[in-house]
C-alpha cells in the first residue's frame, strides 16, 4: 500500500489490467456460479467513473459470460486469454478462429468425466476447459486428471495447442495468444504513468513477466510468482481496488 497507493494518487494516466476468476471473483465449484458480487461491480464503476483510469479485464471466460456479468460497466473486456476484445459496442476477433481440433481431444476428456464424479467439461470458442475441483475424491481425481494430461499431450503440437493444469482445471486451448501478449498491447494504446496487473493463476503469470518493470504486479494468493507483490485472496484484492478508488 505504502508502494501503490502514492503512485496511483499522482498518476495522470493509469492502467489497470485485472484478471477475474480468483482475483475479482473466488473460485467455485461450478464456474457459472461466479457471478460478480456487489462490492466488485461496485468498485469497478467507481474506479471507471475516474477519466484517469482505464480498466480493462482480462480473462479466459468466454465473451457472453464477461458481456452478461461485466457489459454494463465502462470497462475494456479482454475474452479467452486475449483472443477476443471489446471496448465499446462490438467484439473484436485477436485471432483467427479454428475449432476442428476440438473433434478430437472432446472424446478424450468426455471419457474421464464419469471417472471423477463431479468433474464437468466446459466449452469455449477457442478452448475445452476440464474442471475437476467438484470431484468427491480430490486424490483420485488429481491422479485421473494427470492421467488425462498424459493422453493429451502428444496430440498439443501436431494439433497446434496450449495446455495448463492450473487451479484443478485442465484448459486446452488454440495457439496464437496469451495474457503477456495482451497486456502489451494494451500498454500500447495509451501512456501511462501508473500501471496495475493483478491475476491468480499460471496463465496471469505471462502479464507479470512481460510488464516485470513496467507494472505494479500483484499475485492473488499463493504459489510461486514473477510478480513482486502478493494478496492474500481475492478479498484482500477488492480491499486494495477499493483504496484506490
Amino acid at each position: 500500500m505504502t508502494d501503490i497507493l502514492p503512485a496511483y494518487r499522482q498518476a495522470r494516466k493509469r492502467l489497470l489490467l485485472l484478471d477475474y476468476d480468483g482475483t475479482l471473483a473466488p473460485f467455485v465449484r461450478d464456474p457459472s456460479n461466479a457471478k460478480p458480487s456487489d462490492r466488485v461491480l461496485s468498485v469497478l464503476q467507481r474506479l471507471t467513473e475516474d477519466k484517469r483510469n482505464t480498466v480493462a479485464v482480462i480473462s479466459g471466460r468466454e465473451k457472453k459470460v464477461l458481456d452478461d456479468w461485466l457489459g454494463h460497466l465502462r470497462v475494456k473486456l479482454i475474452a479467452e486469454h486475449g483472443a477476443f476484445e471489446k471496448y465499446g459496442k462490438e467484439w473484436q476477433n485477436v485471432i483467427r478462429v479454428n475449432p476442428s481440433w476440438k473433434e478430437v481431444i472432446r472424446p478424450i476428456m468426455h471419457s474421464f468425466l464419469p471417472k471423477i464424479p463431479g468433474s464437468l467439461l466446459e466449452e469455449k470458442e477457442l478452448s475445452l476447459v476440464f474442471h475437476y475441483r467438484g470431484g468427491k475424491k480430490p486424490i483420485q481425481a488429481e491422479e485421473f486428471a494427470k492421467s488425462l494430461e498424459h493422453k493429451i499431450s502428444p496430440l498439443l503440437t501436431k494439433l497446434g495447442l496450449n495446455m495448463t493444469d492450473d487451479n484443478l482445471t485442465i484448459e486446452v486451448r488454440q495457439l496464437g495468444t496469451d495474457k503477456g501478449k495482451t497486456a502489451i498491447t494494451s500498454l500500447g494504446h495509451g501512456v501511462y504513468s501508473f500501471v496495475l496487473c493483478a491475476g491468480d493463476a499460471q496463465t496471469d503469470e505471462d502479464m507479470f513477466l512481460a510488464l516485470e518493470d513496467k507494472a505494479f504486479c500483484i499475485k492473488v494468493g499463493p504459489g510461486k510468482t514473477a510478480a513482486s507483490y502478493r494478496v492474500r485472496d481475492s478479498s484482500e484484492f477488492i480491499e486494495l481496488l477499493e483504496a484506490l478508488a
